[in-house]
């Protein structure tokens, strides 16, 4: 059976992990002789570096109003017979095109973890879900979560986790400097607790008897808005603190290089889709300190390659950072059990294939 006309819907091909599985996922059709149409509504300066084959489509307004419409009056233009789309303004965008056209199949892709309640903007959304052909979930705890809100989705929601690229995201040794580096990528935001992180890093400062590190947090620096003053109250306490081991840097768009630096990787998240911070950072062989939320157990074996947390606790997170500062001559062996997880874990022609199901 001949594929139609596929298009791959997402904010941008650089900035997250959600950009980055849709890239993976470029690639891997490319591997199967597809060169699917992409839109994306951010420029591509910031794009991960890639080879992928694609047919790039762009609508850059600055107006968010008018950029959802110029960007499902695009997909008009575009006429596609299939469309995956990937996180919720495409997901959205993309429910509404699939109402008004009933022959396109639509593939929606929810990225994280949801709570109730559920936001007005997000119930709306889940309204439009009814329309659409498959919801595709990265993680076992949110389709849960899906099916048991909305039952009636159930026969159309599928697991498909994500997938990394255990070939490029290889082991790479790194010189021991004397101090631990622990190496935080993740966005400014109330979900990745950086607040209480803060308050941990200062406990343990105030403990003589740790040893001497730094923590190097990489996130987006966003220019308005709740996430700016997010990062805005991040900086006043790391200031009011004193924090001077403690760094809050910008995007970097070379991740791997930023975790091959680390000595250990964190993510102090209150709650996670399918990490693909958790799941680089493991296929490069480094040990994880994460909280013991959603799915990060696939990840952390405490006390085989880190340590999990209560991301809601600043004592259990305290005493997970002192379990890794006590476990100094196991962190080659943890990094080496998180490379063998990883590598029974990621398999691309098992990725690829699962969509491909969805695609005929």
């Amino acid at each position: 059976m001949k594929l139609g006309k596929l298009l791959c819907f997402s904010t941008s091909l650089g900035g997250g992990g959600a950009e980055r599985q849709m890239l993976a996922l470029i690639e891997g059709l490319n591997s199967r002789g597809i060169i699917p149409e992409v839109l994306n509504c951010r420029s591509p300066k910031n794009d991960y570096p890639s080879e992928a084959k694609m047919n790039r489509h762009f609508v850059l307004v600055r107006n968010r109003f008018f950029e959802k419409l110029c960007l499902l009056w695009k997909i008009f233009d575009i006429s596609p017979q299939i469309i995956i789309a990937y996180d919720g303004g495409p997901n959205l965008i993309a429910s509404i095109y699939k109402f008004f056209c009933r022959k396109c199949k639509v593939i929606v892709s929810e990225r994280n973890t949801r709570h109730n309640p559920i936001s007005l903007r997000n119930k709306f959304l889940y309204f439009l879900y009814r329309y659409v052909d498959v919801i595709v979930s990265n993680s076992k705890t949110q389709a849960e979560f899906l099916i048991q809100t909305y039952p009636k989705y159930e026969n159309k929601i599928k697991v498909i986790t994500n997938y990394t690229n255990t070939n490029i995201y290889q082991p790479n040794k790194k010189e021991s400097s004397g101090v631990m580096k622990i190496v935080i990528p993740a966005r400014y935001y109330p979900q990745k607790n950086t607040l209480r992180f803060l308050e941990v890093i200062n406990n343990l400062n105030q403990d003589p008897m740790c040893p001497s590190f730094i923590c190097e947090w990489y996130g987006m620096n966003e220019k308005n808005g709740a996430l700016l003053n997010y990062f805005l109250a991040c900086k006043k306490k790391m200031e009011e603190l004193h924090l001077t081991n403690v760094f809050l840097y910008g995007y970097n768009s070379n991740i791997l290089e930023v975790l091959h630096s680390a000595d250990v990787i964190c993510l102090p998240s209150l709650y996670e889709g399918f990490s693909n911070t958790l799941s680089e950072a493991i296929s490069i062989g480094k040990p994880v300190l994460a909280s013991r939320v959603c799915d990060n157990p696939t990840f952390v074996r405490d006390g085989w390659n880190g340590y999990l947390f209560d991301p809601n606790s600043v004592e259990d997170m305290v005493n997970a950072f002192r379990k890794i500062f006590a476990s100094l001559d196991c962190l080659d062996r943890f990094g080496v059990n998180s490379r063998s997880l990883a590598l029974e874990l990621f398999n691309r022609d098992k990725f690829i294939d699962s969509y491909m199901k969805l695609l005929f």
